[in-house]
């Protein structure tokens, strides 16, 4: 017992140890963020999400996080959100 203990603490200190190493490199501080980009990103933080924004989303997330070898198409899983979203009262 007291050897898997041993193990256990090897694995979990073990990726502690690289992190070390990479945190004794310096930063670059000289990063600079294209304006143009900022401004986009503020005005679309500021506009929000449309309501069909929001299922297309939904539609990817759930499509997408799908197991493995699913036989679901992307139609059948949005033929699913629109019925939820019915039984819910969205729809």
């Amino acid at each position: 017992m007291r050897e898997q203990f041993r193990n256990w603490n090897w694995v979990v200190l073990s990726p502690l140890k690289e992190c070390a190493t990479l945190q004794e490199k310096p930063m670059p501080m000289n990063l600079v963020t294209d304006s143009a980009l900022l401004q986009r990103l503020n005005a679309a933080a500021k506009r929000g999400v449309t309501g069909a924004e929001s299922k297309r989303q939904r539609l990817s997330f759930v499509y997408g996080n799908l197991p493995k070898g699913s036989t679901m198409t992307r139609g059948e899983v949005e033929q699913v959100l629109e019925r939820l979203d019915v039984m819910e009262g969205r729809g």
